[in-house]
């Protein structure tokens, strides 16, 4: 599918141009809102078909990074959230923006590694 490769390497940026959009213009975004699971699904999904047994095997092999995205992202994220409860928005600033951080240098990583050739030697071990 060499039509959709340019749109795929683009992925972090479309999300950023779109997430900026949806903060400017909330209201042209409030009637998707009954389809944001499937629409989410469905992004899910595809993302999902790009992987190969490869991936997982790296992913079995070197387990730290991606236990270490999960913790990160099962504590910094809700405790932003109450941070903007509880406190200010300003507390929870740190929070959103690793979060941001968090999402993009994922998706770029992903993207990094995926790109990779892999080595046959290390998949036999």
């Amino acid at each position: 599918m060499p039509f959709f490769e340019p749109i795929n390497r683009l992925f972090p940026l479309w999300a950023i141009a779109f997430s900026i959009v949806a903060m400017v213009q909330p209201h042209w975004f409030t009637s998707l809102a009954p389809a944001i699971q499937g629409l989410l699904s469905l992004v899910m999904f595809t993302m999902g078909l790009t992987l190969s047994h490869h991936d997982f095997l790296r992913v079995a092999r070197a387990p730290k990074p991606i236990l270490l995205g999960m913790v990160l992202q099962f504590t910094v994220m809700p405790l932003a959230a109450l941070a903007n409860q509880f406190f200010s928005a300003t507390a929870a600033l740190p929070g959103a923006l690793f979060s941001i951080w968090h999402n993009i240098s994922g998706s770029l990583l992903a993207g990094y590694w995926k790109s990779r050739p892999v080595d046959e030697k290390s998949d036999r071990q």
